[in-house]
């Protein structure tokens, strides 16, 4: 619900080489699905520990590449600081 208008807000001032990007950007999602699903499974169907663990890392990444992309960028595409 969220990756298609992810995708064309960060796009939209990129519009000579927006299919390539695209293409980069499509890459990098199946790349880290296909990272996180043995890392999720290792501990079988019944211990749901690893998936924990995935989602927490996942969703402390991402904080981290937002903080290091709003440092360099400056106010949010929002508009606000």
């Amino acid at each position: 619900m969220t990756s298609p208008p992810a995708t064309s807000l960060a796009l939209k001032d990129y519009p000579d080489i927006a299919g390539t990007a695209s293409s980069l950007l499509g890459l990098a999602r199946y790349a880290f699905g296909g990272i996180a699903a043995p890392l999720v499974g290792i501990g079988g169907a019944n211990d749901a520990v690893p998936f924990g663990i995935v989602a927490a890392a996942s969703a402390a990444a991402a904080g981290l590449c937002l903080g290091l992309v709003r440092r360099r960028r400056g106010p949010s595409v929002f508009g606000r600081t």
